[in-house]
């Protein structure tokens, strides 16, 4: 049994607690023992941004990362992602994706992707602002980088997951709605291996 705890002021997610049979609740707070954590690699603002470009949060200390964004923007659109490498966006058209959108009230959820994009697709925003979960896959091994994504805004629901199709190492990515400004928080952990 484990529960995630956040501390907000910490640069660590550590699993909380673990089975003790002298306790007498039978649990007790525990530090990670060879996996477990997530540490904090970049934390980065952003303001009224057309893009936003993050260099450096991925490394070969991490084989998997996992971000955190939160924004609010000026209007509806989708949000779009590209990984980079020193600084410099991978805009071949080797990214492939596909998932599903829900909407509260509509009879029937709609299913979408594509393949040979020069992008891909994290989610939608609109004007009350938006939250997204990236999984990402090996970014920075010479090997295929995998990704996952849930985006919540408002009473939408979005699930994505998809790959880039070539090996390039990536240390970075951006963020690029399809249309208006963003202003917001973006946090990246990587996983610790056990």
């Amino acid at each position: 049994m484990g529960l995630f705890l956040c501390q907000p002021q910490s640069s660590e997610i550590v699993l909380g607690f673990v089975a003790d049979s002298s306790e007498a609740t039978g649990l007790k707070w525990a530090a990670p023992g060879g996996g477990g954590a997530m540490v904090l690699t970049k934390a980065q603002s952003f303001s009224a941004s057309s893009a936003v470009n993050v260099n450096d949060c991925f490394s070969a200390t991490y084989k998997n990362y996992l971000v955190l964004i939160q924004y609010t923007m000026s209007g509806n659109h989708d949000t779009n992602w590209r990984f980079r490498t020193g600084g410099t966006d991978n805009t071949a058209s080797n990214y492939q994706y596909s998932g599903a959108y829900f909407a509260a009230g509509d009879t029937a959820n709609t299913a979408l992707g594509t393949i040979n994009d020069d992008k891909m697709n994290i989610g939608n925003g609109i004007n009350t602002g938006a939250s997204y979960t990236v999984m990402v896959h090996q970014p920075y091994e010479s090997a295929v980088t995998g990704y996952e994504a849930l985006n919540g805004t408002g009473s939408r629901y979005k699930i994505m997951g998809g790959q880039v199709n070539n090996t390039t190492s990536f240390d970075g990515f951006s963020i690029i709605p399809s249309s208006n400004n963003i202003t917001g928080t973006l946090r990246v952990y990587g996983l610790v291996d056990a």
